[in-house]
């Protein structure tokens, strides 16, 4: 029986689903975005096959994965996506969606076996009502979620600016301006660049130039950068308590500025190079408040100041249940002098928290406008 490995819409896949039973053979399903393609992509696909005759991978459409991970992503076309995986030996078939979830493929093809990672349990995966309901055997595939598609995004962008003209400390600016376009497509021009301070923080000293609304070059200027790396952070809803899962700890900035420097938050931590924000996320929330997380929507990505700092703060957000609580985790690390409080606050009380001006992490305050919205809408 020789069948299209590229499935079309809805009514083509029940086709061939039902012409691969009448043969007698068992079918998998595995799912996901399979953006920049990736060993563990291939480990993963290829633990899926061993479960059944056939296997079915659902692609994210481009529209679902805009919808997840922010308007920027995928890098690679849905086409382009498809065809690839369309070029693995053990794939028999690709089919593209559009769903949040993959609930309605389950309905439509009930397969013997749905594939997820290691990072998924039936504690945390989304469809588990459906898999329960249709006595669908959950599999787990592949490595530890070691390798993933933002990291590689992130070593290509590592690697890009370390071609750029900053000097080694101490040594003499460029004999040559660098000039150079931004995304909007007006000219910067960069004079001299030169690290004046490395620790926890570092701070960059630049001269530079940049073209004006009216297409003419600006004076040269001065100016500082603070650099850090990026933060990642997820806000945790309880769904069993239907609560958000917070936390409060010391800050003396903030305590330096108003007198309160403790603040709620939602969890977070930093992102060094080469690391996935998602897997962040994720640790930062057993760290700090003892949950484990599963499955992230992801939610926005925003500088923290951009006046002052190349910071981006990467937002998720993750439902878990009582269950998903971890027997030892939460309140920091001692030897990071991290001593945190676990606050799980209803929702409708965070919600007037927020109207009232009662966050001021601005992590937090987007985090919260986000679920008012959904709430509201």
């Amino acid at each position: 029986m020789t069948l299209s490995k590229h499935i079309k819409n809805p009514e083509h896949l029940k086709d061939v689903v039902q012409q691969h039973r009448e043969a007698g053979q068992t079918i998998a399903l595995t799912n996901g975005c399979y953006d920049l393609l990736h060993v563990g992509h291939l480990r993963s696909i290829e633990g899926a096959k061993q479960t059944a005759d056939i296997l079915i991978v659902a692609l994210n459409s481009d529209a679902s994965v805009h919808r997840w991970k922010g308007p920027a992503l995928p890098v690679v076309p849905e086409a382009e996506r498809m065809e690839m995986i369309a070029g693995f030996a053990c794939v028999d078939h690709v089919y593209v969606f559009d769903d949040p979830s993959v609930d309605s493929l389950l309905e439509l093809i009930k397969p013997d076996s749905y594939c997820k990672g290691p990072e998924y349990t039936m504690e945390n995966l989304p469809e588990a009502e459906t898999v329960r309901r249709l006595g669908i055997r959950f599999e787990t595939v592949g490595d530890p979620k070691d390798h993933a598609s933002s990291s590689m995004i992130d070593r290509v962008v590592a690697a890009y600016d370390r071609r750029s003209t900053m000097p080694a400390k101490g040594s003499s600016p460029p004999d040559k301006a660098d000039l150079t376009m931004d995304t909007s497509g007006r000219r910067v021009e960069i004079i001299s660049e030169r690290r004046v301070f490395e620790g926890f923080l570092s701070l960059d000293e630049v001269r530079l130039s940049h073209e004006t609304p009216d297409g003419s070059m600006s004076p040269e200027m001065i100016r500082q950068n603070v650099e850090r790396g990026d933060g990642a952070g997820v806000l945790l809803i309880n769904k069993d308590s239907n609560c958000v899962v917070l936390t409060r700890q010391f800050r003396y900035a903030a305590w330096k500025r108003n007198g309160d420097g403790w603040t709620l938050e939602v969890p977070a931590g930093t992102v060094a190079e080469h690391e996935n924000p998602e897997d962040i996320a994720r640790a930062e929330a057993a760290e700090e408040v003892g949950y484990r997380v599963g499955a992230m929507r992801y939610l926005t990505t925003f500088f923290a100041s951009p006046g002052t700092t190349s910071e981006r703060v990467i937002l998720y957000e993750a439902h878990v249940t009582n269950a998903d609580r971890l027997d030892q985790g939460g309140g920091g690390l001692a030897e990071e002098h991290e001593y945190i409080e676990i606050v799980e606050m209803p929702i409708e009380e965070a919600l007037g928290f927020l109207d009232a001006g009662g966050f001021t992490d601005a992590k937090t305050v987007i985090a919260m406008q986000s679920l008012k919205q959904q709430r509201d809408s």
